[in-house]
């Protein structure tokens, strides 16, 4: 949802006003962004899975109804069956979306795309993604640069695990628009550029990533749309102590544990998966089984690209 300019305070389409204290200064803008973005959310969220048959081709219908979802909750799942799901289908899929440019991290492999799952190098167990623990509420890339802003990211399962890793998934839109509502003070201190701070990465003496600073809630200069960068790990985060800061940000840890009727929750099957524009999103603990289908693996590529046409 690309925001408006002032002028443009009741579209046809799902754009969304300006609503970031710093930069948004039409309350009637905002109010009716919200009332549009809350209304059929929740019956949209009812009919989250959309089915696909080929990943390589999609048919208008399909890619239809994954923008469809997409544009109101920033988030769609996807079922694909009877067939090999490769890395390749992965990137083909989000090509078909508008999504080419991938963000090679730490643990991709050489397509950029990274195969999810308990790992057993202790270079990759140092993040918890690829371990069977708890994965608390986060944005992916929260700690990039802005020249390598996570806007989107897809996931595939190639195998589930034999019980738990369950996602749960948060509009970030939402989000925002609760605290708000709620108290338009911590929404503003919220959008402040030095919000929080993530060490450098830094392994035996080399930098790996840079020292990164930056707000929870912002504007993003290459579409227009609501951005959030947020993690519930305080040993990877360091939060400002201003005073209004850390209220701020208790209220948001207290507004994202208390917006379940919004939130949702997804046990990913094997030839499942997730589009989503980075929302907000956490994962249960799991126990693998002893065969190869019960160890959970899933492909990730994260994007510098926003879905097209959301």
């Amino acid at each position: 949802m690309s925001l408006l300019r002032s002028q443009d305070k009741h579209p046809e389409s799902s754009t969304n006003p300006a609503v970031l204290d710093n930069q948004f200064v039409d309350p009637e803008a905002f109010q009716f962004w919200s009332e549009r973005k809350l209304s059929g959310y929740q019956e949209t969220m009812r009919d989250v899975v959309v089915d696909i048959k080929d990943p390589t081709h999609l048919t208008l219908p399909e890619r239809s109804a994954l923008l469809e979802r997409l544009r109101k909750l920033n988030v769609v799942v996807y079922r694909c069956q009877g067939r090999d799901f490769t890395k390749k289908d992965l990137k083909v899929l989000g090509l078909q979306l508008g999504l080419s440019r991938l963000d090679r991290n730490l643990c991709a492999d050489g397509e950029s795309i990274s195969s999810v799952r308990v790992a057993e190098s202790t270079a990759k167990t140092r993040y918890i993604p690829y371990t069977n623990q708890p994965l608390g509420w986060h944005t992916d890339g929260y700690y990039n640069n802005v020249d390598r802003t996570i806007r989107s990211f897809t996931l595939h399962c190639v195998h589930q695990a034999h019980s738990g890793g369950i996602n749960t998934f948060l509009d970030p839109e939402i989000v925002y628009l609760l605290v708000k509502h709620r108290n338009a003070e911590y929404a503003a201190s919220l959008t402040q550029p030095n919000v929080f701070s993530v060490p450098a990465n830094i392994e035996d003496g080399r930098e790996l990533r840079p020292l990164y600073t930056g707000p929870v809630f912002s504007i993003d200069p290459a579409n227009g749309c609501l951005h959030m960068r947020y993690s519930a790990r305080s040993r990877n985060i360091s939060w400002n102590s201003a005073t209004e800061i850390q209220e701020a940000v208790e209220y948001l840890k207290t507004v994202i544990e208390q917006a379940v009727e919004y939130a949702i929750t997804h046990k990913l099957e094997s030839g499942q998966g997730v589009i989503c524009n980075n929302s907000l999103h956490k994962r249960t603990g799991f126990v693998n089984g002893s065969s190869v289908d019960t160890q959970r693996l899933l492909y990730r590529a994260r994007y510098y690209d926003r879905v097209l046409g959301t």
